[in-house]
């Protein structure tokens, strides 16, 4: 694994192509998107999940309500379902790391 270097720049990318020019945040956004795909087991789950919900949200500000299906559209539905996988993943280190705190069972705790 990898720190978080990069994965703000990510998003920022993002941001200044939106004010640059809104018409190239679908392509921006799919290259986001391809990014995190591409570097998803290199980074801690908790750490992307962070930095995928910031352009996810950074986007959704600034979707067009009166069109449906757009290109930006769908790179939206791409990072919310990996938003959706990294919190599936995230349950799972829980559930492993700490089944009591994942609200799995409870660990008994072994007191010498």
């Amino acid at each position: 694994m990898t720190t978080d270097a990069g994965l703000p720049s990510v998003r920022e990318s993002l941001q200044l192509a939106h004010l640059a020019e809104p018409e190239a945040s679908p392509l921006v956004a799919e290259l986001a998107a391809d990014h995190y795909h591409l570097n998803y087991s290199k980074h801690p789950v908790p750490v992307l999940f962070r930095k995928v919900r910031a352009p996810r949200t950074l986007l959704a500000g600034v979707l067009p309500a009166s069109t449906d299906g757009t290109e930006l559209h769908r790179q939206l539905g791409r990072l919310s379902k990996l938003l959706g996988n990294l919190a599936f993943h995230w349950r799972l280190v829980l559930l492993v790391r700490c089944p009591a705190r994942a609200g799995g069972e409870e660990v008994p705790s072994v007191t010498p």
